[in-house]
């Protein structure tokens, strides 16, 4: 198992993940980044606060593995 770390980056704004999580593999861990990363975008949406940048760094102890990125550009059609 590896200890992945997920660090949150709300605009200019980033929480640094000093516990990680424990993963069976890389694929475990973007699944988990993802589900998180969802659901912080579900609750900011809900208290309908504007975010121009939401993501989640992954990574290890060796350093960065992959960025989840939340893109939100709502758009009027008329």
């Amino acid at each position: 198992m590896i200890r992945y770390y997920f660090d949150v980056v709300i605009d200019d704004d980033v929480t640094v993940d000093e516990e990680g999580e424990l993963l069976l593999d890389v694929g475990s861990a973007r699944q988990e980044a993802s589900r998180t990363l969802a659901e912080i975008a579900r609750d900011d949406l809900r208290l309908e606060r504007t975010i121009a940048h939401l993501s989640i760094i992954m990574r290890t102890a060796k350093g960065p593995v992959c960025e989840v990125i939340f893109e939100w550009d709502p758009k009027s059609l008329q």
